[in-house]
């Protein structure tokens, strides 16, 4: 969020989160906007800083039960919203409920259409029309046009392409969890990071991904054997929820409760920034993955299906 008088003068009075540049990286301030420059801390004291160096800020919302009260296609919405804005790519446009995201073509994530709901008055026309328009962006930055559409919304489109050569390529689950519930480390055994070091990004070939990782803060956990990464993870924060992504443990070092480690270390990071709930995505055919964050707490709150045209022959491209 822009830390612009306006939201600024709003938001004064309220719990706030914000990151500051400095010459180590970045500094977190978590407490009661005070003023436009000064934050009072739990402790008491007050934190004042120099507006023109926040990188980023939020306000903190008060914790609630996930996702209590409010609809399905609401709470889903909310979900997705705060995973795409954790995870920005190169290009977006908005087009109503679909959410256009290019970028260097290396996750669905960040190259798809996210649909959200169908477009205003979605006659078949309408939608064909702005397919093809998509395409032509996609086609321009030579990534294959991939919907993504959490279930059950968007169900006219959904119609639309499953009767015009369209197929489920894939699908992923959105699992959601509360930090609260997750135990603590018993012991500082990772590394924390507020930006992914080569190791990090060595574990899985991310290099590719690093410019994606500079548009949005986040915190990157590492895990050394014998001085070596051998498990990873991050998360990012968007409103009240905090977004898992990246947890990969390399395959010789499974089964050693590696992953479970990470995953702890984010709940305690989330905890850290006073954010109770929790979300991912997981490939719905991972199954040991699903067990780790189930044996931690997480339950499935919906799945999400990947369209793509057919019988094209695409690139395959990762998930999250």
């Amino acid at each position: 969020m822009k830390y612009s008088a306006q939201a600024v003068s709003a938001a004064i009075g309220h719990r706030v989160s914000v990151r500051l540049r400095s010459d180590n990286g970045y500094q977190d301030l978590l407490g009661v906007l005070e003023a436009p420059d000064a934050i009072r801390k739990r402790d008491g004291s007050l934190a004042q800083f120099d507006p023109r160096l926040v990188y980023a800020w939020r306000k903190v919302e008060s914790i609630s039960e996930v996702g209590k009260g409010l609809p399905l296609s609401l709470r889903i919405k909310t979900i997705e919203l705060a995973a795409f804005h954790t995870w920005l790519p190169r290009h977006y446009e908005e087009w109503g409920s679909w959410h256009l995201r290019i970028d260097a073509g290396i996750t669905k994530r960040a190259n798809s259409i996210l649909v959200l709901g169908d477009l205003h008055n979605s006659q078949d026309l309408k939608i064909e029309n702005e397919i093809a328009r998509a395409q032509k962006l996609f086609d321009q930055s030579r990534v294959p046009l991939v919907f993504m559409i959490p279930q059950p919304l968007g169900e006219k489109t959904q119609e639309f392409l499953l009767s015009n050569n369209w197929r489920i390529t894939g699908e992923i689950f959105t699992l959601i969890g509360d930090a609260t519930l997750i135990a603590p480390l018993d012991e500082t055994i990772v590394e924390v990071s507020d930006h992914p070091s080569a190791e990090w990004l060595a574990v899985e070939g991310d290099h590719a991904l690093h410019e994606l990782f500079k548009r949005t803060p986040a915190f990157y956990i590492s895990l050394r054997k014998a001085g070596v990464v051998v498990a990873r993870g991050r998360i990012g924060f968007e409103n009240s929820w905090g977004i898992l992504t990246r947890i990969f443990v390399v395959e010789n070092e499974r089964g050693k409760k590696y992953g479970e480690a990470i995953l702890r270390a984010a709940a305690d990071i989330a905890r850290s920034q006073e954010i109770r709930q929790l979300a991912l995505h997981v490939d719905a055919e991972n199954t040991a993955a699903i067990s780790l964050y189930t044996n931690n707490g997480f339950r499935r709150h919906h799945s999400v299906h990947f369209y793509e045209k057919v019988p094209d022959v695409l690139p395959l491209i990762g998930c999250c």
